[in-house]
């Protein structure tokens, strides 16, 4: 009787935090679904995948002087996701988004069994319901991307990787860099993984200082890492050369976007991504400007404090240097509109930093009701930003524009399919949109751009259309100008919020 009471207890917290997510799998699948970007391109490859094209055909031109719009394709692991529900279902947005939620639900699942690595088991369990319901966290749920996936590849990986890494047996290194190279294969930023292999494989070889150190588990740290990394670089190759073969080499679709990067966008990305943390982490109190700096700051200081607690135990060596090289791909990035979604991959690990510092500032203070208040209060304010959060979340669900069953789209989009051949180029702010929808071949002129340069593009990309919306295009004011240059430009067609120009050559 004790032995099943003993049984119970363990599986206890396991369950309650599945009781917990299951809402995850049931909220909000919707219908509908913005029209534009990401999602377009991830669409048009899914159905690529599903009916047996290249999964990188597209009639989206990529504009090497704008690369941070988009790349030319994405990896193809979450299209390949995508098209096993095109192939049953067509685009329907309720199954891609009910994908999408048990992914979410899984990752949800895997924050809990990696929590209980470095935590206490019922903190574990209450971190894992705050973090999932953070509205900053709980938003990714919401949009088809790829970020939702990555996580969960991501979580995966570090759940079967083992601290002791002479335990490994061959089908774990195997495993581990098939799980690598799908997380790869799933987002762009997933070269993060390879690159913390290898600069693992590289510590294990700098703990060896002498023969003596080259004890049988340390010896085998060393190759098992770099064998892991090996197998890697191999499953890369055969999927990008036999399985998904593409136009660019395996490097350049993950590296374009830094042709952009800048000192300025690397100290930008450094204030952004620090706040987005303390956002997640701590609570807004707009109202409340002094407090908030004090708190948001405090927070900050507490993780450096659980950083550098965790940094001197091998058993985080790996969250910790992934944690470090995903960081500084990400504050040298120079696309920063994700917000949160760029961050995500790491907050988990960030999160036991700041658990571990707070346990060493709260293990400071001697008086136990000052010391459990300060953890009434911390908990009771995570809470209400959960909750906060939630409503934040059904109020955007609520305004979330249906614009696939929008008339003046599908109208748009109707008209440039009758007015437009499939020969001619149309410039917009959302070609991926056009590409995806109409079948039509479409780029977008960089955001800002000189009149010349803008100019010199309709030259270079033989722009037979502009198609401009007043509240999306980044046109609107370059064809005003183009108008005051007597630039040939005929109005074809327009509604309430689109307009369709012609360019008369």
């Amino acid at each position: 009787m004790s032995i099943k009471i003993q049984n119970f207890r363990k599986i206890k917290p396991a369950v309650i935090v599945v009781i917990f997510l299951l809402p995850l799998l049931f909220t909000y699948i919707r219908d509908s679904y913005d029209w534009e970007g990401d999602t377009a391109l991830l669409l048009e490859q899914a159905e690529n995948i599903a009916t047996g094209k290249p999964f990188y055909q597209s009639n989206f031109i990529y504009n090497s002087d704008f690369p941070i719009l988009s790349p030319q394709y994405y990896p193809p692991l979450t299209p390949l996701l995508f098209s096993s529900i095109y192939i049953f279902f067509g685009h329907n947005i309720a199954a891609y988004l009910i994908l999408e939620s048990i992914l979410f639900f899984l990752s949800g699942i895997l924050f809990f069994l990696i929590f209980k690595r470095y935590l206490n088991e019922i903190i574990s369990l209450i971190i894992t319901i705050l973090l999932v319901y953070n509205q900053f966290i709980f938003n990714t749920k919401l949009e088809l991307m790829s970020d939702v996936p990555f996580l969960f590849f991501l979580m995966f990986f570090f759940l079967i990787y083992d601290e002791d890494l002479y335990k490994l047996k061959k089908i774990k290194i195997l495993i581990l860099a098939l799980i690598a190279v799908i997380a790869l294969q799933t987002r762009s930023l997933g070269y993060a993984i390879p690159i913390t292999v290898s600069l693992l494989f590289f510590y294990e070889i700098i703990k060896i200082k002498t023969l003596k150190n080259l004890e049988k588990g340390k010896l085998n740290a060393v190759i098992l890492s770099f064998l892991i990394f090996i197998s890697s670089t191999i499953i890369f190759w055969i999927f990008f050369k036999l399985i998904f073969p593409s136009p660019l080499n395996g490097l350049s679709l993950y590296t374009n976007q830094f042709k952009s990067t800048s000192l300025q966008t690397i100290l930008n990305n450094c204030s952004l991504y620090t706040n987005i943390f303390l956002d997640v982490i701590a609570s807004p109190l707009a109202n409340w400007v002094i407090l908030k700096i004090i708190v948001r700051y405090s927070f900050l200081f507490i993780t450096v404090v659980g950083l550098i607690k965790l940094f001197s135990k091998s058993k985080f060596q790996l969250p910790l240097i992934f944690t470090f090289v995903y960081i500084a791909v990400i504050i040298v990035y120079p696309y920063h509109s994700a917000g949160v979604r760029g961050l995500m991959p790491v907050i988990p690990f960030l999160i036991i930093m700041f658990i571990v510092g707070f346990e060493e500032v709260i293990n400071l203070i001697r008086l136990r009701f000052l010391k459990y208040s300060a953890i009434g209060i911390f908990l009771f304010s995570e809470i209400l930003i959960a909750g906060k959060g939630q409503y934040y979340v059904y109020k955007r669900v609520q305004q979330f524009p249906p614009e696939l069953k929008s008339k003046e789209i599908a109208e748009a989009f109707s008209v440039i399919k009758g007015k437009v051949s499939k020969d001619k180029i149309i410039e917009c702010s959302f070609p991926r949109a056009i590409s995806f929808y109409t079948g039509r071949k479409s780029y977008t002129s960089i955001n800002q751009a000189s009149d010349s340069v803008y100019f010199n593009d309709w030259k270079r990309f033989n722009t037979s259309y502009i198609f401009i919306s007043e509240k999306y295009s980044l046109s609107s004011d370059k064809l005003f100008t183009a108008k005051m240059a007597n630039k040939k430009i005929k109005l074809l067609w327009q509604n309430r919020t689109y307009k369709l120009y012609k360019i008369q050559k």
